[in-house]
């Protein structure tokens, strides 16, 4: 049975009903990342693939919240490529919303079977907590360096 991402307490990412999420990056996202979360070549960084390697480092998930609220700017390395697009902030979407998404994307694509198998959904509690670190998208690159992530 497919859980609502928008539950307070975490079920398996995989076990969560991910169509809102899907709905919402197509409305969003997928103009920069692309249909298949591939990206633009220098400009927007793949999801596919990206996003389980970021939620299995230590601090990559609040990093992933921290920059769908509050955006990325700066230069960026994925995957031994460059990337100098500008990621704007989705914080007027709702904390369940960018649960949804940030689920999508963690099992789109094959993402999911890169995850540990039990490895926790994103809450609307978990996105409310980031809200309250109150970035801007300058700060949030600066948090991506300190996170080794380049």
């Amino acid at each position: 049975m497919a859980v609502a991402a928008v539950c307070a307490q975490s079920v398996p990412v995989t076990e969560v009903d991910t169509s809102a999420g899907r709905v919402l990056y197509q409305a969003n996202c997928m103009a920069c990342h692309q249909v298949e979360g591939g990206g633009i070549s220098a400009a927007f960084p793949p999801l596919r693939e990206h996003v389980p390697a970021l939620l299995r480092t230590d601090g990559g998930r609040e990093y992933l919240l921290t920059v769908v609220l509050f955006g990325l700017t700066g230069e960026i390395t994925v995957t031994g490529r460059p990337y100098s697009g500008l990621m704007p902030p989705w914080s007027h979407l709702t904390d369940g919303q960018l649960a949804d998404v940030v689920n999508y994307v963690a099992t789109a694509w094959g993402n999911g079977g890169l995850l540990p198998r039990d490895y926790p959904s994103v809450t609307a509690d978990d996105v409310a907590k980031a809200r309250l670190g109150a970035l801007d998208p300058g700060r949030v690159h600066e948090l991506r360096r300190t996170l080794r992530l380049d």
